[in-house]
């Protein structure tokens, strides 16, 4: 399973120092209902109960890109079609980060569709709001409260009661196939169908691209091409070009767009999949540019920095790096709760309506914005289906970018607040930045 870069695993012995230091934690422990002190011994025993023969859990280790951050079990009841569900995200780094949604999602698909349970249901403190809105998020229906239930650290606590029925969760997911919120988000192959009709009237930036390909002397680079919406209009202006994407969803849609283009234009462009992080081509251009906040989809300074040292040995000496990235916008990263996006209506594939909305919730600490979109799809014929897509975006200051242009062997000739080329302001919607090659 992958869902926001989340793995679920089969626990082993090798992970009970970890829940022995976690549940040692009260930080960890204050909504849960089990409460430390909790030793190496104490876990063993409960190791060797919960994956023994006879045993009504289900297990699973939580990972995020291999390291492990926590645990989640369903407890099957004797019917064998029901189930409790319990979740700890015990590394604290972690939390707030969406994998804990992530790893729900998951155990709902085995339990419903592997294991063909009816019913999941859980018991959340009602203090923990967060987790009952992610629950609600997930599918789960509040069916009501246990008032003062569980004594916890000398208080008494109400306990909020939640389930989803299996029919629920499959109306809730029909023709859903969650994304990842990674540099591939786009492999869903409808996603990536409908990218051309959910982007239709963005394309001012378009000329800022192609008088940047014009200035450069030699064949122009576009990492994350995508469907071809900066690539073909600049083929068609008479620029050679190769455009390179991770998604063959998106490569398919270019090709197909390129197939209807004459000769001429299709003679001018090279596609190729690959991944920005570790891409070798055996040539150099004479401009490589990443468009659309594409280089946002990288969360880590390992991923940047990687990206930043191809892109310059892929470039002709002397030649330039132009970047694009949204300005982030203070009143954004200051709200408290998620900021909603949308309702948009727009035309699709296929003759479908599309209703798209979503909500986006801020980092401050990663500066890392996650997105969950919802897309309603309205067939021709009238059936609706519901798909959620994730998305997991670094935003960038100016100054972070300048550093990190300029430790990986560029220096800048221009900062834009637009594609107008106009000066950048604290208010500008965009920082585009364009660098030359530094040559030692």
């Amino acid at each position: 399973m992958t869902d926001a870069q989340v793995r679920l695993r089969p626990i082993t012995e090798a992970d009970l120092p970890d829940y022995v230091k976690w549940l040692n934690d009260p930080d960890v422990t204050q909504f849960l209902e089990s409460e430390g002190p909790v030793t190496l011994e104490d876990e063993q025993a409960w190791f060797q109960r919960v994956t023994g023969p006879d045993s009504s859990q289900r297990n699973w280790a939580i990972e995020v890109d291999g390291q492990h951050i926590g645990n989640c079990a369903l407890h099957v009841h004797e019917s064998r079609e029901t189930a409790g569900f319990g979740i700890m995200i015990g590394d604290k780094v972690q939390w707030g980060k969406g994998y804990g949604a992530a790893a729900l999602r998951e155990v709902l698909r085995i339990g419903f569709r592997e294991m063909g349970l009816q019913r999941i249901h859980l018991t959340a403190f009602a203090g923990n709001t967060r987790a009952v809105r992610c629950y609600e998020k997930c599918g789960f229906r509040h069916e009501g409260v246990r008032r003062r239930h569980h004594l916890k650290r000398g208080k008494w606590c109400d306990m909020v009661c939640m389930g989803v029925l299996r029919e629920e969760w499959e109306a809730g997911n029909k023709g859903s196939n969650p994304m990842k919120a990674n540099v591939n988000r786009y492999e869903d192959p409808w996603t990536a169908e409908v990218y051309d009709y959910q982007t239709q009237g963005r394309g001012n930036d378009v000329p800022f691209w192609l008088s940047l390909a014009e200035e450069a002397h030699g064949e122009v680079l576009e990492i994350a091409c995508g469907t071809g919406r900066v690539l073909l209009p600049l083929a068609q202006a008479g620029v050679d070009i190769t455009g390179m994407d991770i998604s063959e969803g998106m490569l398919a849609v270019a090709r197909r767009k390129l197939a209807g283009e004459p000769a001429g234009v299709s003679a001018r462009v090279t596609l190729v999949q690959g991944d920005m992080r570790e891409f070798e081509l055996g040539r150099q251009f004479g401009l490589v540019i990443i468009p659309f906040s594409a280089f946002q989809v990288l969360l880590t300074r390992v991923e940047q920095r990687a990206c930043l040292e191809r892109c310059r040995a892929h470039l002709k000496p002397g030649a330039r790096l132009a970047i694009d990235v949204f300005n982030p916008r203070l009143s954004r990263l200051a709200s408290a709760e998620p900021v909603l996006e949308g309702p948009r209506e727009f035309a699709g594939p296929d003759g479908e309506t599309v209703q798209w909305s979503g909500e986006t919730e801020y980092e401050l600490a990663t500066q890392t914005l996650r997105s969950r979109w919802r897309y309603e799809r309205t067939a021709a014929g009238g059936e609706t289906t519901v798909s959620e897509h994730l998305l997991a975006l670094h935003y960038f200051f100016r100054f972070e970018m300048e550093w990190m242009l300029e430790a990986c062997g560029f220096e800048l000739d221009a900062l834009y607040g637009n594609f107008e080329r106009g000066e950048f302001t604290a208010d500008s919607p965009e920082l585009v930045f364009v660098a030359r090659r530094r040559e030692a």
